[in-house]
């Protein structure tokens, strides 16, 4: 006798905006394909998926956005593959306003769980190949050429991303397989909305939809 294995997915997106395309599918019937939509910044992520987690099992949640790019080697329009993320603003301001992290004031341990040497790292394979990237997560975005520069030396970040940071933190605290699949819709540049290309979210969506099956841990 078969037995019908059901695998549950939850999809997860800063706005509902960045889920939308994913709502709209209909995937096949031995998914259940959960959707929660988390807010802004880590401190809505963090919330809103602990008080999901509190009542949900998944057996992979998939954070789906946008990003910007510091890397010259990621485009615009390019979908990815988060490796490692860290908190790009917590911490103290040095003098020369470059962020002392808790690390540096002895107020985290760079190897604590769940950091390894001072990063958030995705220990789950990249199971379609796309381009893994280290990222930065922080609550203001980078608008200016002073800031910019400041993050682009301390970290040496690819991306950024203002929720990747706390999904990849909750996930590991909650021993939850994850991916985090972004859309990049910028460069990271002095602010100018204009250039934005918001189209990368039909792009990764379909991205998601073509390839779930792939992101299924093997129970």
């Amino acid at each position: 006798m078969l037995h019908f294995c059901l695998v549950k997915i939850t999809i997860v997106g800063a706005t509902p905006y960045e889920l939308e395309a994913l709502i709209s599918h209909h995937f096949p019937s031995d998914m259940e394909v959960d959707y929660l939509v988390h807010g802004i910044g880590g401190i809505h992520t963090t919330y809103n998926l602990t008080s999901y987690l509190s009542t949900h099992q998944p057996d992979v949640m998939i954070q789906c956005g946008l990003a910007g790019s510091f890397n010259p080697n990621i485009a615009v329009g390019d979908v990815v593959f988060v490796r490692s993320e860290c908190f790009g603003d917590m911490g103290s301001e040095d003098q020369d306003g470059t962020l002392l992290e808790l690390f540096d004031t002895e107020l985290e341990t760079p190897h604590a769980f769940p950091f390894q040497e001072r990063k958030l790292r995705n220990p789950f394979p990249n199971p379609v190949s796309l381009p893994e990237v280290n990222s930065i997560s922080v609550n203001t975005v980078s608008g200016s050429e002073k800031t910019i520069a400041l993050r682009q030396k301390q970290f040496q970040a690819d991306i950024e991303s203002m929720e990747g940071a706390a999904f990849t933190y909750t996930c590991l605290h909650k021993h939850i397989p994850f991916v985090q699949i972004r859309g990049i819709s910028n460069k990271v540049e002095p602010r100018n909305r204009d250039q934005w290309d918001m189209s990368v979210i039909e792009t990764y969506s379909n991205f998601i939809i073509q390839n779930i099956r792939s992101f299924v841990p093997n129970k």
